[in-house]
């Protein structure tokens, strides 16, 4: 029987430039995929503001609406409150920048405003024992975002009577349009309109 020789097989390390190019393609890779991360992080930093902005005016808009619906309740009595020296029970400013009155809340009377000023809405709520003159209800205010966060572009208060079948009732639209202080690109506007329960 005859016993061939094993052949011996010469083996070889991978190369400089095998190494080099390896070294290339994981470092793209890497990059790659560290670039997709980046942009997935920015991206939902951007709806984050985004979702924040929108939360926060949506529920400045409840907040208003549902105040403005007790607008003129009297407790009971059947005549509406109005703040002294207003027509109606909702008093708008002329430059539709301002919306005040007043309401009765257990024992006490609610003398509310909500004004546009120098880029802020700033809510005006002055509970006292008797109705207050537009000028009073006006003091005393605080602004309703966080002015390091939230800058108001525009506030407008609109008010229109509507009529059915021999009924008059008021209709007040809000309408609040705002930015993130430090970077304009995220804004947002929005409105609601409110049916004043308490008209005339």
């Amino acid at each position: 029987m005859v016993i061939r020789p094993a052949l011996k097989r010469q083996q070889f390390g991978a190369t400089l430039v095998e190494l080099m190019i390896s070294s290339i393609l994981g470092i793209v890779v890497i990059g790659s995929v560290g670039s997709v991360f980046i942009s997935g992080q920015n991206i939902a930093s951007e709806r984050s503001k985004e979702l924040l902005l929108l939360q926060q005016v949506s529920g400045t808009l409840q907040y208003f609406k549902e105040d403005i619906q007790r607008a003129g309740y009297d407790g009971g009595t059947g005549v509406s409150l109005k703040l002294s020296g207003a027509t109606n029970t909702l008093y708008i400013s002329p430059d539709s920048k301002m919306v005040a009155f007043a309401y009765a809340h257990q024992s006490e009377i609610r003398n509310v405003a909500f004004v546009f000023d120098s880029g802020l809405v700033k809510v005006c709520d002055s509970p006292s024992s008797i109705v207050k003159t537009v000028s009073a209800a006006t003091s005393g205010c605080s602004s309703i975002f966080e002015p390091n966060q939230i800058r108001v572009i525009d506030f407008n208060v609109n008010q229109s009577s509507v009529e059915a079948q021999g009924v008059s009732s008021g209709m007040a639209t809000i309408t609040i349009s705002a930015e993130l202080v430090g970077d304009t690109s995220v804004n947002y506007s929005s409105s609601v309109i409110v049916k004043n329960r308490n008209w005339r």
